[in-house]
């Protein structure tokens, strides 16, 4: 398994096309996605912000997540090397769960959070979630969830 830390544009056409099936089987995904897509065709000062951290072998994309800075407005958005939350949300495809792969992509994303100095806010959209994210006690879980 790789990992690997990517921008939306920066993306192969399989890895778009897997990470496009995984995110309709989840609801907001979707919506964060189309931000990163956004961020990387028509605001090149974003495009540094927003990143793709995925999980793959030579065959499929396992499992992929996104690593995006949680701003009010866009003034706070365009000046996101000052920004300091960053929301993690990840997704595994079932046939793929319980064997470290959710693990090892927030274990990327927390090289990257303490390098940065980012702050890591987590989304648990299900049990297997809630269970994976609470053996991480640094990870913050946002406070609507």
């Amino acid at each position: 398994m790789h990992i690997l830390v990517k921008s939306y544009d920066e993306l192969k056409p399989d890895e778009r096309q897997a990470i496009g099936r995984l995110r309709f089987k989840y609801g907001m995904i979707g919506e964060y996605l189309d931000d990163a897509k956004y961020n990387a065709e028509f605001s090149p000062k974003l495009k540094p912000c927003t990143k793709i951290i995925i999980a793959r072998n030579t065959k499929e994309v396992l499992g992929w997540a996104l690593y995006t800075p949680e701003a009010e407005t866009w003034e706070e958005l365009c000046k996101c090397k000052r920004l300091k939350n960053y929301y993690l949300q990840i997704y595994v495809a079932k046939k793929h769960r319980r064997k470290g792969i959710g693990t090892a992509i927030i274990n990327e994303a927390k090289k990257r959070a303490k390098r940065l100095k980012h702050q890591l806010i987590v989304f648990p959209h299900d049990h297997a979630s809630s269970t994976v994210f609470s053996m991480h006690k640094e990870l913050k879980t946002h406070p609507n969830w």
